[in-house]
């Protein structure tokens, strides 16, 4: 089975946004596949689009960081989800509460990683990616 995900090839503005598919992997231990329903465009994502962002960027940047779905597979040790969960993704994956950790910024959603843009993303219980209601 093969996934639609969009990408920047380069920063080089919105019209640089290509339409791509490919294989969907199993998640990995700690992670969820999430079927996505809705995703939505920031100010950020602009910025980054258009190289202005002073934050690094992943290459082939999957943009985006706010987006709903629905769990359609679970990892190995994942225990707070199961299939059919609606979860939204966490914008700092690696940040849910308490002082911002080092790696925080770091664990951006469409930023220094991959974005939500993609049909079924995979998300990483274990840095807390997935918040829901349960």
């Amino acid at each position: 089975m093969k996934s639609r995900h969009y990408f920047f090839p380069q920063l080089t503005g919105p019209d640089a946004l290509t339409l791509a598919q490919a294989p969907i992997d199993k998640p990995g231990v700690g992670n969820v596949l999430v079927r996505l329903h809705a995703a939505s465009l920031n100010c950020r994502d602009l910025v980054i689009a258009e190289g202005r962002s002073r934050a690094p960027v992943a290459d082939r940047l999957i943009p985006l960081s706010d987006a709903v779905g629905e769990v359609v597979e679970i990892g190995e040790r994942v225990t707070h989800w199961k299939s059919g969960d609606r979860v939204m993704g966490n914008f700092m994956q690696a940040w849910i509460n308490g002082e911002l950790p080092l790696n925080g910024s770091a664990s951006v959603l469409g930023g220094g990683g991959g974005g939500s843009r993609a049909q079924t993303p995979r998300l990483g219980r274990s840095r807390d990616a997935a918040n829901a209601r349960r």
